[in-house]
């Protein structure tokens, strides 16, 4: 029921504020599925309409609905309007889209309890049951994570703790680039992404290929380079 409620606020926000709108729809997806059917046609709807530089309202809401023969579906014009008189400040919107996913995880983690209950029964191995299954516990576990703004404070002390081991000469050995300078100043750490700009015929390739010649030699690790 919570989590009914929280859709219902969800597509309140989105009717009645048009950058809780844009907010709601660079968070979520079509491919995510509500509790409700009626819920999940209106959403779609009005991500339709915004896709299309369409104007979210009652009136537009509805025409577009009729349009679809979705109308009298979804409870007409009465359900829209219960939608926007209940619908809380634009602000709560995360607070209500946790609820959903927490809600939705649950339930995805039940019906895997229930597969993986079944391959026990037919006698699977541990072994081959994690590994038909350890892709969809992983993605339950961060399926939500990547929607939401991390605030300085969250992201500082893991970027501090990263600095001080540099510093200290802990952790993994960083990629060279096989310039004094440019090591002093540069480092380059796993998962990192190095953009390389400059005007045509400067040296960018040649710049590219001498530290992966480097760092090929001072790890004994392997690069692939696309020209």
């Amino acid at each position: 029921m919570e989590a009914y409620n929280s859709e219902q606020a969800l597509l309140g926000i989105a009717i009645n504020d048009r950058i809780g709108l844009a907010d709601l729809l660079s968070r979520t997806s079509v491919q995510e599925r509500l509790f409700s059917p009626v819920n999940e046609i209106i959403y779609k709807a009005i991500s339709d309409m915004f896709n299309e530089g369409m104007a979210v309202d009652i009136t537009s809401l509805s025409a577009f609905l009729e349009n679809g023969q979705l109308f009298q579906e979804i409870g007409g014009r009465t359900y829209l309007a219960e939608l926007t008189i209940g619908a809380p400040p634009a602000v709560s919107l995360p607070t209500h889209l946790k609820i959903i996913r927490e809600a939705a995880g649950k339930k995805k983690l039940e019906a895997l309890a229930i597969r993986i209950s079944e391959m026990c029964k037919d006698g699977n191995s541990v072994s081959n049951i994690l590994e038909k299954t350890e892709a969809d516990i992983y993605g339950l576990h961060f399926s939500d994570q990547s929607d939401r703004p991390y605030s300085v404070r969250e992201l500082l002390p893991d970027a501090y703790q990263s600095i001080m081991n540099i510093s200290e000469g802990k952790g993994e050995p960083h990629w060279a680039l096989g310039f004094r300078e440019l090591d002093r100043k540069v480092i380059l750490e796993p998962g990192d992404m190095i953009i390389l700009g400059g005007r045509p015929s400067m040296g960018k390739s040649a710049l590219a290929v001498h530290i992966a010649e480097t760092g090929t030699d001072m790890t004994d690790k392997s690069v692939f380079f696309f020209p």
